[in-house]
């Protein structure tokens, strides 16, 4: 309930990518009004062009507030609902997870504490979702790497963390596979153990499986589609949006706000006081470990949470040499490093491993120290979730978010990096059909329930008419006797359709998902 306090209210408050999100929620709930499911393209998005995100950025999981949008409920309910089940479902799995890992219901209270309440999981709304799965993923890698068979029981939260990751923040999912990929290099002997590696394969495997729907259409579109975000011109450099050290280690982090160079408008982009005082905590049981020469697991374990803890907190700096990493390895590395965008997001793994080192620090600890501590980390806990949530309350800005007007252009779709590479959605603020002839005449044009209406008449020859969509692919027109209408890409990625001398009627244009993704589903 804390960590929702700022959800009771009839405003929702301004944050990072708000506006895209919103619109990601009420197309989705227009899509499925239309019958299209799963939604693979928003064609009421951009004033009506059409918008691929549903395929790069799967929304599975806002499909609770698209259907609660549908049943009327206000759009700031919907998603205000939305976040309170997903910071449920975060409290829940961390609680499970920890407690697991340390085979203790305390620890994993105090750990689904920390994490649930920390100062980069309250203000950071694009990997909100994702974080609920971090500890499912520290789980399974627990589980695998601490039997020497692992069983069905031990690898699966790893399957399932990560294909939930891969369906709420594609982008969480590939800073998690290359700290994942590290720790097996790190550990390559124990890695190649026969059982082991077998439990790394079905883990794969299923998680793979239970994201085929989504996965399998996205590479295919990402190869088919030119998008602005394949084209490496275009990825930006991430070091100018890495993090000083003034912002690392301070205590209280502003409520809302972007990730602009400098720090002056910038979000909550700090573990926060509790997590600080975990990483103290941390060094402080691995120095006295070292001194007494304490072998016990706890020890081990606490060794691999707090270096890769650093590890993270290290590759989120300013100072981190990311352009040079990106000129030197060449424009394939620097693509990949680019699809990052923000060095900041190694934050939100930053937090999940240093939860672990706190946790794991306790248990090295004497009994009365390590409840010290835990009361310590406690409070240190309220205290940075009570300022941040008052912040949120009284010095950010307010919208009722009843519902949301779609004709939106830009802002609607953040960066618009998933538009198609020619495409402009400045030009999306008009909406209507261009005929290349004088002789063609325009009758009407509208769109219902998805799908496109252009009524023509053409007196002279065959004559082109472009029609605000953009051409994502699988469109398909026809009119009203079924005949069939070839489709083509012009200006601004618009479609185009070839208009037959002397024709006179009414075409329908809509777009179908391939039936063979059906397979994949």
């Amino acid at each position: 309930l804390l960590a929702c306090l700022p959800l009771f209210s009839n405003y929702l408050y301004f944050g990072h990518d708000l506006e895209f999100h919103m619109q990601r929620i009420a197309a989705m709930a227009a899509e499925l009004s239309y019958g299209q499911f799963p939604v693979r393209l928003t064609t009421t998005t951009l004033n009506g062009y059409g918008y691929a995100s549903p395929l790069c950025y799967c929304e599975l999981f806002l499909l609770l507030p698209a259907l609660l949008y549908n049943l009327w409920l206000p759009l700031r309910t919907c998603y205000q609902v939305y976040l309170f089940a997903v910071t449920l479902a975060t409290c829940l799995i961390a609680y499970f997870s920890f407690a697991k890992i340390t085979a203790s219901r305390r620890l994993g209270l105090l750990g689904a504490l920390l994490y649930t309440l920390s100062a980069y999981r309250l203000t950071c709304v694009g990997e909100f979702t994702a974080m609920a799965f971090f500890p499912l993923v520290l789980l399974g890698l627990y589980g695998i790497y601490t039997s020497d068979r692992p069983r069905f029981g031990d690898w699966l939260p790893m399957a399932l963390g990560m294909a939930a990751m891969v369906q709420s923040h594609l982008l969480s999912c590939e800073l998690t596979a290359l700290l994942l990929i590290l720790f097996c290099l790190l550990r390559l002997r124990e890695t190649l153990h026969p059982a082991r590696l077998l439990a790394w394969v079905k883990a794969a495997l299923l998680a793979v499986g239970l994201s085929a729907w989504y996965l399998f259409p996205f590479f295919i579109s990402t190869r088919s589609i030119p998008f602005l975000v394949n084209r490496s011109d275009l990825v930006g450099k991430l070091q100018k949006h890495g993090l000083y050290a003034v912002q690392l280690f301070s205590f209280f982090g502003t409520a809302g706000g972007s990730s602009a160079e400098g720090t002056t408008h910038d979000m909550a982009l700090t573990p926060g006081l509790p997590l600080l005082l975990a990483l103290a905590l941390a060094f402080y049981c691995l120095w006295r470990a070292q001194a007494r020469g304490d072998t016990r697991p706890a020890a081990k374990h606490l060794y691999t949470a707090t270096g890769f803890a650093v590890l993270t907190l290290v590759l989120s700096l300013h100072a981190f040499p990311w352009d040079f990493v990106e000129g030197w390895f060449g424009p394939a590395v620097g693509k990949v490093v680019g699809m990052f965008q923000f060095p900041f997001r190694f934050l939100s793994l930053g937090t999940l491993l240093l939860c672990a080192a706190a946790l794991f620090a306790l248990q090295l600890l004497p009994e009365r120290r390590a409840a010290l501590a835990a009361a310590g980390l406690v409070c240190a806990a309220l205290l940075t979730a009570s300022i941040t949530e008052t912040n949120i309350m009284s010095a950010q800005g307010e919208s009722s978010y009843a519902t949301y007007n779609q004709n939106a252009t830009i802002n609607s779709v953040g960066t618009a990096e998933y538009l198609i590479d020619g495409a402009s959605s400045y030009e999306a603020i008009w909406a209507q059909p261009k005929p290349a002839s004088g002789d063609l005449h325009l009758i009407s044009y509208e769109k219902r329930e998805g799908v496109a209406y252009v009524s023509v008449e053409n007196d002279g020859g065959e004559a082109a008419i472009s029609l605000p969509i953009y051409n994502y692919g699988n469109y398909y027109a026809a009119d009203e006797s079924g005949a069939p209408f070839a489709i083509t890409s012009g200006e601004n990625m618009r479609i185009v359709l070839t208009i037959p001398a002397g024709y006179t009627g009414t075409i329908h244009v809509r777009y179908h998902a391939p039936g063979y993704w059906r397979a994949f589903e």
